[in-house]
């Protein structure tokens, strides 16, 4: 190191007995995390690159499903909405008429 001194400190703690300072241990985490994540990332872009667009695509073909799936409920419930309406009106004017014949 060109004339610096450096030193470095390590912490050894057995398992057994003594337990690890939370200013360790989160040192620790974290760095044992940056390392999985460093080695992990250019797999994870990897299949990202192969299978984004695959993934995509499935994504939308799902969505068109679901779309139908929603217009063909929404045309049922209009069917069964104009039944109900249609039986309605039936009955309201039976109703209306036999109230009016009896109070002549």
């Amino acid at each position: 190191m060109l004339g610096k001194a450096v030193s470095l400190q390590v912490n050894v703690y057995v398992l057994v007995g003594d337990e690890m300072p939370n200013d360790d241990a989160e040192l620790v985490k974290a760095g044992v995390q940056g390392m999985v994540e460093g080695s992990l990332k250019p797999f994870s872009d990897l299949i990202a690159a192969l299978f984004g667009p695959a993934a995509s695509e499935a994504g939308l073909m799902l969505e068109d499903h679901v779309r139908y799936f929603r217009l063909r409920r929404q045309v049922r419930l209009c069917e069964k909405t104009g039944e109900f309406l249609t039986d309605c009106r039936r009955h309201s004017t039976r109703c209306s008429s036999e109230t009016t014949d009896s109070d002549n």
